[in-house]
């Protein structure tokens, strides 16, 4: 093997650490291609590799610019960028790239999450009520009843559901979601939660009015509030805003009771550790059994099982999250959080 002089060496080492290629130093030199390589393995110097393509229309103050699109102006999707981008600056590029670049400087994308509509008004009470509460300790959240009513389907969520098989597999069971013509009916349940536990559940026959309410408070929350000894000066009770539940007969009976009502803030239910109760209780409803209900009779069966079987561990740890979730409505000034 040939030997190479100290210059030729030094020159190879240079231009490698410049990232020239191989094929390029090795021209420059006079030497073959496999000497260049055994020089740059003997004293550790990585060839970099050409790069090839037209280069980028981007710069990084570019870059900066398509992050300013979705984080300031609240363009929110690429194609709005991609827009903005031609119409601003006269670059033509591809949604594709905007994506990438959005996904390089830690941007993800998501399907917008449903939410109840906030009006400044709204916004303004939610952020007064998080402030009247921001240094409630957790001894105060343990004595907080939280009601509400929900709707259970028979045949599953409302919402979207998502299964994966093969590309050129036959649907089953376990890829679909089965649906009746008209739909399979549903019944409305109210019930409550307490640091103790679940609370006792009812079936809402019919459309519930204010005297039907006021019946659930003075039958199931009352039988609630006894079982676990909560009646007395210390309880808050929390109900939303629905019209029944602030009608005049409701808060005339509830003026008289020894326990405090929390004055809630509208359109709030990410505020509500019991929606967590619902979202587990119909997880498992339309999880744990193979079949769907024969009737509403069965569907109410199972919800009546279901419910009862929620662990108070389980309970407590969303109430826990209250604090957290006070935190996040001042963060975000009044408006939705995750929960």
């Amino acid at each position: 093997m040939r030997q190479v002089s100290e210059r030729v060496v030094n020159d190879v080492k240079s231009l490698l650490e410049k990232g020239h290629s191989t094929r390029e130093i090795a021209s420059r030199c006079g030497i073959s291609n496999a000497t260049v390589s055994r020089l740059a393995k003997k004293h550790e110097i990585s060839p970099k590799c050409p790069v090839n393509g037209r280069p980028s229309l981007l710069d990084e103050r570019m870059k900066a610019r398509i992050v300013r699109y979705i984080v300031i102006d609240k363009l929110g999707t690429a194609v709005r960028v991609k827009k903005a981008l031609f119409e601003d600056h006269s670059l033509d590029i591809s949604v594709k790239t905007v994506q990438r670049v959005l996904r390089e400087r830690g941007l993800v994308a998501i399907e917008k999450p449903k939410k109840p509509l906030l009006t400044p008004r709204h916004q303004r009470l939610r952020l007064e009520w998080a402030k009247a509460h921001q240094f409630w300790t957790m001894d105060d959240w343990k004595r907080v009843v939280w009601s509400d009513e929900t709707k259970i389907n028979r045949f599953g969520s409302d919402g979207r559901s998502w299964a994966w098989k093969r590309a050129n597999e036959q649907l089953t069971r376990d890829h679909v979601r089965q649906v009746i013509k008209h739909g399979g009916g549903n019944l409305m349940i109210w019930s409550c939660i307490t640091w103790q536990g679940v609370g006792y559940v009812t079936e809402i026959t019919g459309r519930m009015d204010k005297e039907d309410y006021l019946h659930i408070l003075k039958s199931d929350l009352t039988d609630t509030l006894d079982f676990f000894g909560l009646n007395d000066s210390k309880t808050v009770f929390m109900q939303d805003n629905d019209p029944k539940h602030k009608s005049k007969l409701v808060m005339n009976y509830l003026n008289e009771q020894v326990y405090e009502v929390m004055e809630w803030p509208p359109n709030s239910p990410d505020l509500n550790p019991i929606e967590n109760m619902w979202n587990l209780l119909k997880q498992r409803l339309f999880h744990d059994y193979d079949a769907p209900p024969k009737g509403m009779g069965e569907l109410w069966d199972r919800v009546y099982e279901t419910w009862y079987k929620i662990d108070t561990d389980t309970v407590r740890r969303h109430i826990e999250s209250m604090p957290k979730r006070v935190d996040a409505v001042l963060k975000n000034n009044g408006l939705w959080i995750d929960y």
